[in-house]
């Protein structure tokens, strides 16, 4: 019996991710479908989240590839379309969802906002939204605010339906998110996106941060 598992595996560094056993198969020839045997890596369980990367390490966007475990045998098919050339595939097992109130929360200094600022030095954060969907974030994203219009903007930390973090502006700005390869700023935003997992919100003018206008728009489902 294979099961489909709707997992959005945020992932830079899988070693991060405390207590989980990990693998990395590379791709070195045109491919649209690669099976990984469980004999591979031993993950003892069918709880595996998948990062598909591109050659130069970026992570692809999960409306480019798919994948199923086999509920019995803890084999994972992973599914390219269109088929890739080069890159890696890499599997985590998470042995179980975190409670702490800092997963996933935005937090603000400044210019910057911070999504899970408590991933840069503890354990990874890994969540179920309405028990369908597991995200796993094993690091800090930071936006990095260089300037805003006149006309101010709100700003959105969410994340997307293509698994990426996302910050979304409403209005005029100029800013960039850290690691680059694993998140995205996104102009033209006033609410959240259909099928995105909304994190917070701030304000911010020319001038700077609207003090106390951060939200915290975590979903009571994201547990």
């Amino acid at each position: 019996m294979k099961t489909m598992w709707q997992r959005v595996a945020l992932v830079v560094c899988l070693c991060a991710v405390a207590h989980g056993a990990t693998y990395t198969r590379n791709i070195t020839g045109l491919t649209s479908t690669l099976v990984i045997p469980a004999s591979a890596w031993s993950p003892g369980t069918n709880d595996i989240g998948v990062a598909a990367l591109d050659g130069l390490s970026n992570r692809l966007s999960l409306s480019v590839y798919s994948w199923s475990v086999d509920s019995s045998t803890y084999d994972v098919t992973v599914h390219f379309n269109p088929a890739v050339r080069t890159g890696s595939v890499s599997l985590i097992t998470y042995t179980a969802l975190t409670t702490a109130s800092t997963d996933w929360e935005v937090t603000q200094s400044g210019w910057n906002l911070t999504v899970c600022s408590a991933c840069a030095s503890g354990p990874a954060a890994v969540r179920a939204n309405g028990g369908s969907t597991v995200y796993a974030l094993p690091r800090s994203y930071v936006l990095s605010i260089a300037s805003v219009g006149s006309g101010g903007t709100d700003v959105r930390a969410y994340i997307a339906s293509n698994g990426f973090v996302t910050f979304g502006f409403s209005g005029t700005y100029s800013a960039t998110c850290t690691p680059a390869s694993m998140c995205n700023v996104q102009g033209s935003v006033s609410s959240y996106p259909g099928g995105s997992v909304s994190l917070g919100k701030a304000s911010y003018t020319s001038s700077g941060y609207v003090v106390g206008s951060l939200t915290d728009d975590r979903p009571a489902t994201f547990q």
